[in-house]
């Protein structure tokens, strides 16, 4: 929506935050407000219409937050005419220095703290003697060189805190911003300082620069890893909306999100157990799309239950990485228990210790691995059976004994009630005359004759055949 605005007729888009505005004002609602500070204020600064993003600010904080709106007016309003009077002192104090020191300044101004800015920075600071820029000017010169001149003024005059010292002309902010920040002391207060050219003053407020730009991304991976500003232009959705929970909690979230992105975006829990949504007051499905501020309600089960075509109904990234780590969680579940069953019915309902041998054959850590790979079909339960009980060798006797070997002619086994027909004994269990033996038929080998039960045939059931040694041996 922010881009979507920006990108409109300017005449248009000041109507709107009029409007806005206005309906704040008469209306009072605590939700429209929350949104306010989340969206169009933003938008107003982005746009450099910065008495507008104030009045927002502040029209909203108080009517979203009152007790620390009150709280910061409060801390604004003490000494509030003596800080004004010291602001006009700084000012021409400044004035008479930079004029005697030869530098060409363009404009020198004070800048006030408002209630919800100060807010802001009471939260990330923890006090009021943490904030130090209450007191502040800003210095526009004429050029770069300027920058440098006015600044060994300013430090010559007043004692500067070169901890606090930023050269950002030198060494840009990954956005792009460049100014200079000091710190003066002056009568046992703290005056913040910016001094920069008036090509730096209109990047900072409305190019490529932006505050807007600047403190949405400062926080981004990209953004400390010093990528630069195209770069974390491009990490970030175009759009957003911002949708509200029944309780006035505020959800930004991309404009492609549905009402399941906004379960997980509430709670991995809340994304998992969740049946269907209510959106404004009215029942809507977990893939329904939402607006621009929709009160969503999440409406859940006692289990979680998600399938695998949520996948495809999400655009967070967080809802997708939930979802894949409960179905592949979900999944091993159900192949473990399918190869457990497997191997407790090829091995007729008692699991053999030799299965640990097994596991160590493999590598698996646990036999809760081994029950995996027999359910999902990478280990056979046959293999798994013939290395817990490895398959009989011929005896050199019976070897060497002259029997006839299986073929037509000589036909040991009758297959099917019909003799004559094309076998091969089966390598892996040898059947030997008197052993309980079953045909099975394969594709490339005819019938090949196994024990009854031997473990190569787990599963196998619908390719048996009857087989019998001849003779009824």
């Amino acid at each position: 929506m922010q881009d979507l605005l920006a990108t409109a007729p300017l005449a248009e888009v000041e109507t709107y935050l009029a409007e806005v505005s206005d309906r704040l004002a008469r209306t009072e609602d605590p939700a429209l407000a929350r949104m306010v500070l989340g969206v169009q204020a933003p938008l107003a600064n982005r746009l450099n219409m910065q008495s507008r993003k104030h009045r927002l600010e502040d029209d909203a904080f108080r009517i979203a937050r009152p007790q620390q709106y009150q709280m910061a007016v409060k801390l604004l309003r003490r000494n509030k005419a003596v800080r004004g009077k010291e602001v006009l002192r700084l000012k021409g104090r400044f004035e008479q220095l930079l004029a005697d020191g030869g530098v060409q300044t363009r404009d020198i101004s004070g800048r006030h703290k408002q209630p919800y800015s100060l807010w802001k920075k009471l939260n990330k600071k923890g006090t009021i003697s943490h904030v130090h820029d209450l007191l502040a000017l800003r210095v526009i010169v004429a050029d770069e060189a300027e920058c440098y001149r006015a600044l060994d003024v300013l430090h010559g005059a007043f004692q500067p805190d070169l901890d606090r010292l930023k050269d950002y002309i030198k060494r840009p902010k990954p956005n792009g911003y460049r100014s200079l920040h000091t710190s003066l002391a002056w009568h046992q207060k703290t005056v913040e300082v910016q001094i920069r050219t008036p090509r730096m003053q209109r990047q900072a407020e409305s190019g490529a620069a932006a505050h807007f730009h600047y403190d949405q991304h400062k926080d981004s991976k990209h953004y400390r890893r010093g990528e630069p500003a195209a770069a974390i232009a491009r990490s970030s959705p175009e759009i957003w909306v911002y949708v509200f929970s029944p309780a006035g909690d505020v959800y930004r979230l991309p404009e492609a999100a549905t009402s399941l992105d906004f379960a997980f975006a509430v709670h991995s829990q809340v994304g998992l157990r969740a049946r269907g949504a209510k959106i404004n007051g009215r029942i809507g499905k977990l893939d329904s799309g939402l607006s621009q501020g929709d009160v969503v309600e999440v409406l859940t089960g006692p289990q979680p239950r998600p399938k695998p075509d949520w996948l495809y109904m999400v655009a967070t990234r967080k809802a997708r990485n939930r979802i894949q780590r409960w179905l592949k969680r979900q999944q091993r579940g159900h192949y473990r228990d399918i190869g457990k069953q497997k191997l407790l019915d090829l091995f007729h309902g008692q699991l053999p210790a030799g299965l640990d041998d097994v596991c160590r054959r493999y590598n698996y850590p646990g036999r809760d691995d081994l029950y995996v790979a027999v359910g999902a079909g990478y280990l056979r339960p046959g293999t798994v059976y013939n290395l817990v009980y490895p398959p009989r060798k011929p005896s050199p006797a019976k070897a060497g004994s002259g029997a006839p070997q299986p073929g037509k002619g000589g036909a040991r086994v009758v297959i099917a009630g019909m003799e004559g027909l094309d076998y091969r004994m089966a390598s892996c269990c040898d059947p030997s005359p008197g052993d309980q033996i079953t045909g099975h038929l394969t594709s490339a080998s005819g019938v090949t004759v196994h024990w009854q039960d031997c473990g190569r045939l787990a599963g196998e059931s619908q390719r048996l055949i009857g087989a019998e040694w001849a003779g009824g041996k």
